[in-house]
């Protein structure tokens, strides 16, 4: 388990060993959406970042209320409202799955 977030982050700290790495699983929480399901709300503090393992979600915000689309992203790639994530303030921007996803979500 976990494989895919293992490789990714071994792209970026190619010298991560396994002693290093495996502690690190314990801050991920596997969490599974249904095709339309809000991950992550407009307006709500982001405790995560969240690593797609299967699915594709997009980024998206409320205004005049019309939806706003202003990104996209896939599988093995991360995503969330970083800004609230490192500031723990209101996310300007909410989150939605496309499909059926299955994320790990990485805690603070």
């Amino acid at each position: 388990m976990f494989e895919n977030i293992h490789q990714y982050f071994l792209q970026f700290l190619p010298n991560l060993s396994a002693g290093e790495w495996e502690p690190l699983t314990e801050f991920l929480v596997v969490k599974s959406y249904k095709k339309g399901e809000i991950i992550s709300k407009l307006g709500s503090v982001n405790k995560w970042v969240s690593f797609i393992e299967k699915g594709a979600v997009m980024v998206f915000d409320l205004s005049d209320g019309k939806k706003t689309v202003y990104e996209f992203f896939f599988e093995h790639q991360f995503t969330g409202d970083y800004e609230s994530f490192l500031t723990s303030r209101p996310a300007n921007y909410g989150i939605e799955a496309l499909e059926d996803c299955e994320l790990y979500h990485l805690h603070f």
